[in-house]
C-alpha cells in the first residue's frame, strides 16, 4: 500500500507517482492533502475502488486528476462533478461503472 505508514506532506502540491508499479488500494491519507492540485497516479497496478480517495476532498483544490490505465473499479460518484477547481480528469484504462457526473 502507498503510504503504509500514513504519514504525508501536507504541502504537496503536486503527488507524481505514474509509471512505478504500485499495488494495492489508494489510502485514505491522500484526500487530507489540502494542498494538493495535481495527482498523477497512471500507468500502475492500483485496483479497488476510488471512493476512499474523496473521504476529504471537500477541502481539495485539485485540478488535474490521473488515474488512466490502473485496476480500479467500481461505480464514479457525483463526488467528482462537486470538484469545482477540477480541469482535467483521466480515467481511462480502468473498470468503471455507471456515468461520469
Amino acid at each position: 500500500m502507498i503510504f503504509a505508514s500514513g504519514r504525508t506532506s501536507l504541502d504537496l502540491s503536486d503527488l507524481v507517482l505514474s509509471d512505478n508499479l504500485l499495488q494495492g488500494e489508494l489510502p485514505l491519507t491522500i484526500s487530507y492533502m489540502a494542498n494538493l492540485v495535481g495527482l498523477f497516479l497512471q500507468q500502475n497496478q492500483i485496483s479497488g475502488n476510488i471512493d476512499g480517495l474523496f473521504v476529504g476532498s471537500t477541502k481539495w483544490r485539485i485540478e488535474i486528476l490521473n488515474l488512466s490505465n490502473n485496476l480500479f473499479s467500481g461505480i464514479l460518484h457525483g463526488v467528482l462533478g462537486n470538484m469545482s477547481y477540477l480541469t482535467s480528469l483521466d480515467l481511462h484504462g480502468n473498470s468503471f461503472t455507471g456515468e461520469i457526473p
